[in-house]
């Protein structure tokens, strides 16, 4: 328990720095904080980058409701392995560009989608994650969403191992594992 508090502090202490703390914990500056944390506590196989500062990029899929907090909470920052941070943004699922993307985040606007981006992806290295339940269940990697003041992350281990993505520990630990 007390790692998973250390966890969440870390996850926490990463986010873009703000003039008010409410504009600072608003939904999706939490999001774009825990979305640059995955990249830290989620290994990627070998061979997913072709050098090693190919970037690490992480895709919204549909409308984008970060605006330029993803931007902003990525900024002069890297992934777990010293990468630099990109973001790309696709109105629509296309199967070979999201499977360029290291983490794959799909918004509400493409719940009716889901199970065609999931299956698009599911034997590639992308860690895919949506801001609506049950994602992981139906095959996704992660849910991340706001329940009350709690932020809660679902783990989907099969569609991770699938993946070939190592989930550390620590991150296993603050979230629900569901298949």
């Amino acid at each position: 328990m007390k790692r998973g508090i250390h966890l969440i502090l870390a996850l926490v202490s990463m986010l873009p720095a703000s003039r008010s703390a409410s504009a600072q914990m608003d939904e999706y500056s939490i999001k774009a904080g825990y979305l640059y944390n995955f990249s830290k506590y989620v290994q990627w196989p070998e061979g997913t980058f072709l050098a090693p500062e190919t970037p690490f990029v992480i895709c919204i899929v549909g409308e984008d409701p970060f605006g330029g907090r993803l931007d902003q909470a990525i900024a002069g920052k890297t992934s777990g392995d010293a990468r630099p941070l990109e973001v790309r943004r696709f109105k629509k699922a296309d199967a070979s560009a999201l499977r360029a993307c290291q983490m794959a985040f799909l918004s509400k606007s493409e719940m009716q989608h889901t199970a065609a981006i999931v299956d698009a992806v599911k034997n590639f290295p992308v860690f895919t994650v949506a801001d609506f339940a049950p994602f992981a269940e139906i095959g996704g990697i992660a849910d991340l969403r706001i329940d009350g003041t709690k932020v809660k992350v679902d783990l989907n281990m099969n569609a991770a191992n699938r993946a070939k993505l190592k989930i550390s520990g620590k991150l296993q630990q603050v979230a629900s594992l569901v298949n």
